[in-house]
C-alpha cells in the first residue's frame, strides 16, 4: 500500500485525539493515552478504514472492460476471473452473476466484506520531533459479513485481507494485526494520518506486518 493517505480534519474523533495528545506531551508514559482513550482512537482508525476500505478491490472503468483502460491496466482482473466472477471474451472481461452481489456499480469496486476496528492491541509511547508529536499502535481488524471469496487463495493473490477465526472458532473473523501512525502538529489542529500512517518508531521499526494496510 502506498504511504500517503488522506488527513483528518477536525472530524469530531479527530480533534478529540489532538486534545489528548496535546495534553500528553511527549511523556515517555504516553502509551497510557491510548488506553485510557481507546475508544477516540478506535473510531478515528474506523475513518480511515471506511476510506481505505481493505477488503475492496476498486477498478476504474465499467464493465465489459478491456485489460487497458484510458491507459489503466486491470491488475486485479485476472484474479477475479479466476475465482468466477469475471469472464474474459471478445478481448473484455464481463461481469458474471457471481459477481454482481460484490460490485458497486457506482463506485466502481468489489467488496467482500467491512473492517473496522475489533480492539486497539498495543500502543508506543508518545513520541515527538520537529514540532510533530506521534503515537504509533497496533490494532486488530474485525471483517464483518466476509463474503466466500476472502478464503480463497485467489484473494491472497490480491492482497485482501484473511479472515482468521476467533478463539473456538468462526465468527467474529479477525484480520491480521495492523500498525498505524498518528501525526499531530504543534502549530494547529490538523490531524494527519498521512503521511505518516506507515512511519514507525521504536519498536515497531523493526516490523513489517505481511498485508499491511498502511
Amino acid at each position: 500500500m502506498q504511504l500517503l493517505r488522506g488527513v483528518l480534519v477536525l472530524s469530531a474523533a479527530g480533534i478529540g485525539l489532538y486534545l489528548v495528545l496535546m495534553k500528553s506531551g511527549a511523556d515517555p508514559h504516553g502509551a497510557a493515552v491510548v488506553r485510557d482513550h481507546a475508544a477516540v482512537f478506535a473510531t478515528a482508525i474506523d475513518t480511515e478504514l471506511e476510506r481505505l476500505a481493505p477488503a475492496c478491490i476498486t477498478i476504474p472503468g465499467a464493465f465489459p472492460r478491456s485489460p487497458m483502460w484510458n491507459h489503466i491496466p486491470c491488475d486485479a482482473c485476472k484474479g477475479l476471473e479466476q475465482a468466477g466472477l469475471l469472464a474474459f471474451s471478445d478481448g473484455k472481461y464481463h461481469l458474471l452473476e457471481a459477481g454482481e452481489p460484490y460490485y458497486s456499480r457506482r463506485e466502481s469496486r468489489f467488496c467482500f466484506g467491512e473492517v473496522k476496528v475489533r480492539e486497539i492491541a498495543e500502543s508506543l509511547p508518545v513520541h515527538a520531533m520537529d514540532g510533530t508529536r506521534f503515537v504509533s499502535l497496533k490494532y486488530v481488524p474485525e471483517i464483518h459479513s466476509p463474503a466466500p471469496f476472502l478464503f480463497t487463495p485467489e484473494a491472497r493473490a490480491l492482497g485482501l485481507p484473511e479472515p482468521l477465526p476467533a478463539k473456538g472458532g468462526g465468527a467474529p473473523w479477525l484480520g491480521a494485526e495492523q500498525i498505524i501512525t498518528f501525526a499531530f502538529s504543534d502549530d494547529g489542529g490538523v490531524i494527519s494520518v498521512s503521511p505518516w500512517s506507515g512511519y514507525r518508531y521504536g519498536k515497531y521499526a523493526r516490523e513489517r506486518e505481511a498485508g499491511a494496510w498502511h
